[in-house]
């Protein structure tokens, strides 16, 4: 180790360990330009988040990218694409998290995000490569439900339900291309996606969904503990506000973790 990694502190390794070396130094030298405490507070954000053993750094940072999509955080999203590709997450990786904001953010958003990504590759000198996934034709509504019910569990059934009494065509396209297409590709792990859903939601503020989100995480090998660092991480992102709603959401589904001593 150099003397100059040496005198880096905790949270300006941890940003070397995302963006490479010399990134620590850029962070502090570009952000005092600013205000010198908001320097000392974005490392002190990554020491006390992604430094945090319960989560490892890879995951943090789709979760970070994804959120920022939610967001419309296009500026931010540039410097986390180059981190979530440093870190070792593919292109197709990337893509993939990124179409989770169609159902989360709409649209747009997601537009906005797959611009920022192509900018990223551009200046990188990097092709593009895409992964288009289709789920088998005859099998998508089949699929759509099985997805449904794998990340969001029991209550899959009755958010279809009360599409379908609201305009039954709208559930049928809930169902097939959401869940069937969107949320049915073959590159994340269901643990990734569900962390996923669960950053996008509370920078959203969804706490109705994140509710009906949270109970059926364990079942894709996120543990709780997982869930309650990327809840935490969030509020670096979205602010506190938005992650005190979330953390109230998370004890009111676990009351256990949520009682004081």
């Amino acid at each position: 180790m150099t003397g100059k990694q040496e005198e880096l502190r905790p949270g300006e390794k941890v940003a070397e360990g995302i963006w490479g070396q010399g990134y620590g130094s850029l962070l502090k030298l570009m952000v005092d330009s600013y205000d010198p405490g908001l320097t000392d507070h974005i490392v002190s954000f990554f020491e006390n988040t992604y430094a945090r053993p319960a989560l490892d750094v890879k995951t943090r940072q789709i979760c970070t990218l994804c959120a920022l999509a939610c967001m419309g955080m296009a500026p931010e999203m540039l410097i986390h694409f180059r981190g979530s590709l440093n870190l070792g997450w593919t292109q197709e990786e990337i893509r993939e998290a990124l179409m989770i904001t169609v159902f989360t953010a709409g649209i747009p958003k997601t537009l906005n995000a797959f611009k920022a990504l192509h900018e990223v590759l551009g200046d990188m000198k990097l092709a593009p490569r895409t992964d288009p996934f289709h789920a088998h034709e005859g099998k998508i509504e089949e699929t759509g439900l099985q997805r449904g019910g794998a990340l969001l569990g029991s209550s899959f059934s009755g958010i279809v339900d009360a599409v379908r009494i609201f305009h039954p065509p709208s559930a049928d396209f809930l169902v097939s291309s959401i869940f069937g297409r969107i949320l049915a590709r073959a590159r994340l792990t269901d643990r990734v996606r569900a962390l996923i859903l669960v950053a996008s939601c509370a920078v959203m503020r969804n706490i109705k969904m994140l509710r009906t989100l949270l109970p059926a995480v364990e079942q894709t090998g996120a543990t709780r503990g997982e869930l309650e660092e990327i809840i935490y991480q969030m509020h670096g992102y979205a602010g506190w506000p938005a992650c005190l709603e979330a953390m109230e959401a998370y004890c009111e589904v676990f009351p256990r973790r949520g009682k004081s001593k």
